[in-house]
């Protein structure tokens, strides 16, 4: 039997076993090495309870389940009342996989012994439906990203003393807290003095793509000139911005989806 999905396999998938044999495993392991070079078991478990937390730590793409530990499983713990990010096929002494199955998280089942001519075509209806989860996903950001961009140009009120001032979103560099009141720094733009506090500006800025490094700080993250690891952020108008402690690592995770 040919290698499946040779055309994809530059793309790498992992898959986590849970079966109270051994040999299970091994075979899983055999199967996957000579028909699916691009799918490796990354570990596996002897129990539910174990499988859980290894799951949720190692997020594989396929989980090869114990159809007896799979009904425990499914009883006790709440990971699959969501959609579930992987796929589940179901292993079975018995052709009695019916009932379990029909479950919307059960991609399908493989009777043990596991082997190669049985399994193939049940590995390769999942490998597709995670190849096409992740189109999904991807399709996703870019519409966000694309709607972001637009509303990006979109004009909000700032409230001032005086009454309101506009701006397009895109204009706006920074926020800065002034006790109750925010100072907004745009481009090409005085300075404006707020009444709203800069707890209000993150509610009305954050779905825009804008991030408070810091609780007197909120930045367009559009307009980052430079970061410093030490905890310093240079905006385009050439002001240091402080990250916190504790915001370091979503400051970074944020920026390296821009």
């Amino acid at each position: 039997m040919k290698n499946f999905l040779q055309r994809d396999v530059h793309h790498t998938f992992s898959a986590f076993v849970v079966d109270p044999e051994p040999e299970t495993v091994r075979q899983i392991e055999t199967m996957l090495l000579e028909h699916f070079p691009n799918l490796e078991v990354k570990g596996s478990a002897v129990g539910h309870t174990v499988a859980r937390k290894m799951i949720e730590d190692m997020h594989p793409d396929i989980v090869f389940f114990d159809l007896v530990l799979w009904r425990d499983f499914r009883c006790t713990q709440s990971l699959y009342w969501c959609e579930p990010d992987f796929e589940t096929v179901l292993l079975s002494d018995a052709d009695a996989r019916l009932a379990d199955s029909i479950h919307s998280a059960v991609m399908g089942y493989l009777i043990k012994p596991v082997s190669s001519e049985t399994s193939g075509l049940i590995v390769q209806q999942a490998l597709q439906r995670i190849q096409e989860r992740q189109e999904i996903r991807q399709n996703r950001k870019f519409i966000k990203h694309i709607i972001q961009r637009r509303l990006q140009k979109t004009p909000i009120g700032i409230p001032t003393i005086e009454g309101y001032e506009f701006l397009a979103v895109n204009e706006i560099l920074r926020c800065e807290g002034l006790q109750k009141y925010t100072r907004v720094i745009a481009r090409g733009k005085t300075d404006i003095v707020s009444s709203y506090n800069l707890g209000e500006f993150r509610n009305l800025l954050e779905p825009y793509g804008f991030f408070a490094p810091h609780r007197s700080h909120l930045i367009n993250l559009r307009h980052i000139r430079k970061y410093h690891k030490e905890g310093s952020i240079y905006m385009e108008d050439g002001v240091c911005v402080p990250v916190a402690k504790r915001m370091k690592k979503e400051f970074l995770s944020l920026v390296s989806r821009l």
